[in-house]
């Protein structure tokens, strides 16, 4: 499209909006009409000064003749349309004026509704915290008042009850402290009992290779009537040998009888238990977890282990020579037995 049109297309479109002035005026339609003519400025300008140019080689005007007709008309109603503007603008400024006050008045309007909102919600809020402090109040008030009648006035009353409470809160003191008492008095009864029945065990069992072989005579002939003399002799012998070869060994000092396999091949059989006083082991006390299969006093965590009691060789080293003896005598003593009974022993330990 040219420049010719594109300006006569936008000059007949304010045209048509400045039809019916003033009866149809709009302050937005004026202004826009305004703006409208205010761009074709310049093409107005041009199209003046190409209306008196002339073609430099022919001489001729710039237009033809049609073109030229059509320039002038454009020019001409381009003109009207700025007295138009002029002629309406007083009417303009005054709808513009009675626009602003409408919309102040709007705006006014819209803040004192806004206002009254926030007024009219305030109040409410302040009805709602009212009721909600009056419905704490009543219900504290009634809570007082069912304590004021709840609770009988302090006197005479409430000082026996309290002297009431107080012996008898130290007569079930003195009453739990005594029942304690007598319950360690009775469990230390029970372990001195213990203790001297080992003690009279032990003595019972003697020492030495001679008590060791009668034991074992017995003890060969529990086995062998309970099922089977091998892993009884073989145990024992695992035992004995130990002491034998590393005397200064711990792990081999300490024979716990809740031990399963201990309690299987040899605590079970007093004449075992005998055997091992004899070559020195000793009946005492240990603490240790409980073993499935083996009883004990539930009043007491104590267990019994066998421990050896083997002399100091600074101290005294001819009674050590003696304790080694007599466990070399029954080492021997129970290798005889275990050849004469087929009985292989148990390889030894790395």
């Amino acid at each position: 499209m040219s420049a010719f049109r594109r300006c006569a297309a936008a000059l007949e479109k304010a045209e048509a909006s400045a039809a019916n002035w003033p009866e149809d005026l709009e302050i937005g339609a004026y202004d826009e009409v305004r703006n409208a003519h205010a761009d074709l400025v310049e093409e107005a300008a041009r199209f003046r000064a190409r209306l008196a140019e002339v073609d430099p080689v022919t001489n001729e005007p710039r237009y033809g003749p049609n073109m030229k007709a059509k320039v002038e008309d454009w020019i001409a109603r381009y003109e009207q349309l700025g007295d138009a503007l002029d002629t309406h603008a007083a009417a303009a400024d005054a709808r513009r004026a009675e626009a602003a006050v409408l919309d102040a008045e709007a705006s006014a309007a819209a803040a004192a509704a806004a206002e009254a909102q926030c007024a009219e919600a305030e109040a409410a809020h302040r009805a709602r915290l009212a009721q909600t402090e009056e419905e704490l109040a009543r219900s504290r008030f009634g809570a007082q008042k069912f304590r004021d009648e709840d609770t009988p006035e302090p006197g005479a009353d409430d000082a026996e009850t309290r002297a009431a409470l107080s012996a008898e809160a130290a007569a079930a003191k003195e009453e739990r402290l005594a029942a304690e008492a007598a319950a360690a008095a009775e469990a230390e009864k029970r372990r001195t009992e213990r203790e001297a029945a080992r003690r009279a065990w032990q003595a019972n069992a003697g020492s030495g290779v001679d008590a060791f072989k009668s034991h074992l005579a017995d003890f060969a002939a529990a086995a062998r009537a309970d099922g089977g003399i091998a892993a009884p002799l073989r145990a024992l012998h695992v035992v004995i040998s130990n002491a034998s070869r590393r005397p200064e060994a711990e792990a081999y000092k300490v024979l716990r009888c809740r031990n399963a396999n201990f309690h299987r091949d040899l605590g079970q059989h007093d004449a075992a238990r005998c055997c091992l006083a004899a070559v020195g082991y000793r009946l005492m006390v240990r603490r240790e977890d409980p073993v499935e299969g083996v009883e004990e006093e539930p009043d007491e965590a104590e267990l019994e282990a066998f421990q050896m009691a083997e002399p100091n060789p600074e101290a005294d080293l001819d009674k050590w020579a003696a304790w080694y003896d007599a466990l070399s005598g029954a080492l021997s003593a129970l290798e005889e037995l275990m050849a004469a009974e087929g009985v292989k022993p148990a390889p030894e330990a790395a």
